[in-house]
């Protein structure tokens, strides 16, 4: 197994993905399925990270990286500085005694070479990931938000935090993706066509609710492919010649 000794001691620290908790029998954990009834004295992440290469750095950081779609090493050595987008995910859960426990989980996102990584709160530990799921398949810059949904060791997070600058950048391209959109409705519209994606009914109550819209929390997943979609019905209305005067 690629998992050493103290590999599996910062496993330990993870909270466990839903259905599994985990009970002590003759001082030992004991893992719990509640959904399968399945028991097993192996922490459920260790198969899950059994699947990744892991490569030891001069710090004692270790670092995992997936195998799985390319079928090498994508490990990258831990990278600091402008070129990181970086977001925060916090929540709580019940422990075992019925006491509140929280985590937080740091999330770095590199577009240059578009790899991330990853780093718990309490765990001296990194790990790199090439490819990292979201609602709509593996996440890029444009699904990094705050709400946005990202699912990390099959555990399922929220990202509730990032910094003024990120949130800024979120907000700023939100804007530009808008005025396309609506270039692009309007010049479906001129020729008495109804655009695929309709424009939004303007009122008082909505305008004060997009007032208060929380900086960073803009869906450009959710914009880029409202725009693909009314660039393609551009294409079937043959006004593919206009496209390239869409706003930049």
């Amino acid at each position: 197994s690629l998992l050493t000794t103290n590999h599996m001691s910062t496993l330990m620290n993870f909270p466990l993905p839903p259905p599994w908790r985990s009970e002590t029998v003759n001082d030992s954990p004991v893992y719990i399925n509640d959904v399968t009834g399945e028991e097993t004295s192996v922490h459920p992440l260790e198969q899950y990270l059994s699947s990744f290469e892991t490569k030891e750095v001069s710090n004692g950081v270790c670092t995992l990286s997936s195998t799985k779609e390319s079928g090498k090493s994508s490990a990258q050595p831990a990278a600091t500085g402008d070129d990181c987008l970086a977001f925060r995910c916090e929540w709580k859960e019940l422990g075992l005694n019925g006491n509140v426990l929280s985590y937080g989980m740091n999330l770095c996102y590199f577009p240059g070479d578009k790899h991330f990584e990853i780093t718990f709160d309490g765990v001296h530990a990194s790990w790199v990931f090439s490819k990292i799921d979201g609602p709509y398949g593996p996440l890029d810059e444009d699904d990094l938000f705050l709400g946005a949904k990202v699912k990390v060791f099959d555990r399922h997070l929220t990202i509730s935090t990032a910094n003024a600058h990120i949130c800024h950048m979120i907000d700023r391209k939100e804007k530009l993706l808008k005025k396309r959109r609506a270039w692009l409705q309007e010049k479906i519209e001129t020729i008495g066509a109804i655009p695929v994606v309709k424009r939004n009914v303007q009122s008082a109550i909505k305008h004060i609710s997009r007032a208060d819209q929380k900086p960073g929390t803009a869906n450009l997943r959710r914009l880029q492919n409202e725009i693909s979609r009314l660039t393609e019905q551009m294409g079937e209305l043959g006004l593919s010649h206009m496209i390239s005067r869409m706003p930049n």
